[in-house]
């Protein structure tokens, strides 16, 4: 059987997506973490966090995301044309022979 030349780049887009997800979230997880981690030097129990900073930490997570989200909405090819009218003619619609 012979590969397919199209279905070798097709995966290779794949692979490239799914890695720059993984280091989106692996980037977005050191974020949050250290949302939550006290600065250094402070005794401090809680850390105070507004509602941005979330945002902020999972930024480039939502920026990965949305870029595979469009490039999925991005129509790839357009439908080959059907005939000429734009219809079948009625008879060769019908799944039982005419009694003409």
């Amino acid at each position: 059987m012979v590969p397919s030349p199209a279905k070798a780049k097709s995966y290779q887009k794949i692979a490239a997506a799914r890695t720059r997800h993984t280091e989106a979230a692996a980037l977005t997880d050191m974020n949050l973490m250290a949302l939550t981690i006290p600065p250094e030097g402070t005794e401090a129990l809680t850390v105070t966090a507004t509602s941005a900073m979330p945002n902020q930490a999972m930024a480039p997570l939502w920026e990965v995301g949305n870029a595979l989200i469009a490039r999925r909405r991005k129509p790839t090819k357009k439908s080959p044309p059907s005939s000429a009218s734009g219809t079948w003619p009625r008879a060769s619609r019908s799944l039982t022979p005419s009694s003409n």
